[in-house]
């Protein structure tokens, strides 16, 4: 049975590590798969990318952070989720 909150995406490097992506986890709950301009967290790395219109990663803007901030939710969940892989990624890397 497939997961609706699970995406195939193109395959796109994140900005930080470099880590390709093929899928795309919600981690609202949105079913829908991501649009340009959406934002990933990296699974590797717990780096914060966006969506570009090629569907490649790339790092967020000054206006992309304040997306983020102006909503309290994604803000919230984002930041946790890009916590705790972040950790988990410096702790390999030493």
């Amino acid at each position: 049975m497939s997961n609706p909150l699970i995406h195939n995406v193109n395959p796109a490097a994140c900005p930080r590590c470099k880590k390709v992506i093929e899928r795309q986890m919600s981690t609202l709950g949105y079913s829908q798969a991501p649009r340009a301009g959406d934002f990933s967290i990296c699974a590797s790395c717990g780096f914060i990318a966006v969506f570009d219109e090629g569907f490649g990663l790339r790092t967020p803007t000054a206006l992309d952070c304040d997306r983020i901030k102006a909503n309290r939710r994604i803000y919230n969940a984002m930041m946790h989720a890009s916590r705790d892989l972040e950790n988990k990624w410096r702790a390999r890397r030493n």
